[in-house]
């Protein structure tokens, strides 16, 4: 058990975001005096940039181009295997 800390948490329930619901955000300890506005001004910032940026993709939902992926690596390394065990013979 730690005694003597204490940490700020702004947090957020609705973000308005397709990929969060909510956000918790720990303020640094430098930031006694800072006004409840600027925190949430701050905070909204930070999650805009943040969906941005985000490298998330939706799943592709029939799976050819898993399916595709696939298949073109099992038939290059089928053609490899059977290249490299025509070169022993």
């Amino acid at each position: 058990m730690i005694k003597g800390c204490q940490k700020k948490i702004v947090f957020i329930k609705d973000t308005g975001s397709e990929l969060f619901d909510e956000a918790y955000l720990v303020m640094k300890p430098k930031t006694q005096g800072a006004k409840e506005n600027d925190v949430l001004k701050e905070a909204h910032r930070i999650l805009n940039e943040a969906q941005g940026s985000s490298s998330y993709k939706k799943s592709d939902k029939n799976g050819f181009s898993s399916f595709f992926k696939f298949t073109s690596g099992l038939l290059t390394g089928a053609i490899i295997a059977f290249c490299i065990t025509l070169w022993l013979i």
